[in-house]
């Protein structure tokens, strides 16, 4: 399969003529770019159907992606494309991306759009067509409009890219997993009466510890004001975590993150629509012990955020509020409690199953394949590993220093 060498971009949405290829076996394929956030309005209702046929696309939704490019393509509107490829005229995919330039390098990099808040990289494909023709065409498309580098991270091996990457991805370090639990009534019991007796005694000693002190309750916020006021709390004990532990996470390097999220607990904390905004609380009496901050999408929970009152901590109040969420999911119609990479230890004693997610680089040029070879393998790999071995103390000096929310 060829595509023409050029392909269409164009700031608003309009008629202007994409450039076509013959599909595998029969029809047309179309790819085309559509920039700027004017793209939400001109694929509105196609874009929430490709989002509904697809699982965990949560980080491609329209909802998702309208806020968070408020945030982070604010001053550049135009780094925000949207590459259609279309079936004989019907949209087969869509790929939100972020485009980057590496200045002074001659270098344009496409990554998923979300960056850095979103957790999985995704495409959104309809029940027709090829996958892998429609993803080959989408690169191409992308190529024809001068991309050099194709960027994917947290690639579920499940998910439309996963199953359907191209010959000349590469992947990048080690492959982590995604732990999952499901929670359809039926399942979740099974789930929990199978569990290791010795963790079903820890988690039932927690919670009478905590019952001890006070009431036990699973809290959600009355309204958007509260969901505001409950994220700044949990957002500020997670930067009092990382700033401890001398760790760093890219979203709290950057101070877009916080408004973006404030964006998403006002608008979708009380939705009804397809995303929203689950911030469940552990309360203990009056007393605030634990939060998370979760996306519910296409029936799936996924654990975004989380954090909790030091004054608890002895007490395991994550755990807790783990087996109570999973709880709230089943009564709430929820299929899956998604907890996201990377798999720690806690993660891996709820889950009752789990997905490889990677990491893949898609060199489009020579240029492309130059920089993932020094810089992208190379040079930022080794520069966390120099990072790493600092002393606790310096690393935590230095958190304190870099975050930013």
């Amino acid at each position: 399969m060829r595509l023409a060498p050029s392909a269409t971009l164009f700031d608003d949405p309009g008629t202007v003529p994409a450039s076509a290829a013959p599909a595998r076996g029969s029809g047309v394929l179309r790819g085309e770019i559509l920039k700027g956030r004017a793209a939400l309005e001109a694929l509105g209702h196609e874009w929430r159907q490709l989002c509904a046929a697809t699982p965990s696309s949560v980080f491609q939704s329209p909802a998702f992606v309208d806020i968070w490019a408020r945030h982070f393509t604010a001053d550049a509107p135009e780094r925000l494309w949207c590459v259609t490829v279309r079936l004989d005229g019907e949209l087969a995919l869509l790929w939100p991306i972020e485009i980057c330039r590496c200045e002074p390098l001659p270098l344009r990099i496409a990554s998923n759009a979300g960056a850095p808040i979103a957790q999985y990289d995704e495409v959104l494909i309809g029940a027709k067509g090829d996958p892998r023709a429609l993803i080959a065409t989408a690169i191409q498309t992308m190529h024809a409009a001068g991309v050099d580098l194709l960027v994917l991270e947290r690639v579920r091996a499940d998910s439309h890219l996963g199953g359907h990457l191209p010959t000349c991805a590469i992947r990048l370090g080690e492959a982590d997993v995604a732990p999952f639990t499901e929670t359809d009534p039926a399942r979740l019991a099974a789930f929990l009466k199978g569990r290791k007796a010795k963790l079903r005694r820890d988690n039932a000693r927690r919670k009478s510890a905590l019952a001890e002190i006070g009431e036990l309750r699973l809290d959600q916020p009355r309204d958007a004001a509260t969901a505001r006021r409950w994220l700044d709390e949990t957002m500020a004990l997670k930067r009092q975590w990382l700033r401890e532990k001398g760790m760093v996470s890219r979203a709290f390097l950057d101070g877009r993150t916080h408004a973006c999220l404030d964006s998403l607990a006002q608008d979708l904390a009380d939705a009804d629509g397809p995303l929203r905004l689950a911030l469940p609380r552990l309360t203990v009496g009056d007393a605030f012990a634990a939060q998370e901050v979760g996306l519910v999408h296409n029936g799936i929970y996924h654990a975004f955020l989380r954090a909790f009152s030091p004054e608890f901590a002895r007490h395991g109040p994550g755990n807790v509020l783990t087996e109570m969420i999973l709880g709230w999911c089943a009564e709430n119609g929820i299929a899956r409690y998604d907890m996201l990479p990377p798999s720690y230890r806690n993660k891996r004693e709820w889950r009752s199953g789990e997905v490889e997610v990677a990491d893949y680089a898609v060199p489009l040029s020579a240029t492309g394949r130059l920089y993932r070879s020094a810089v992208i393998s190379f040079l930022k790999p080794r520069l966390r590993d120099l990072y790493y071995a600092l002393p606790h103390g310096m690393r935590s000096w230095l958190a304190e220093r870099t975050l930013r929310l």
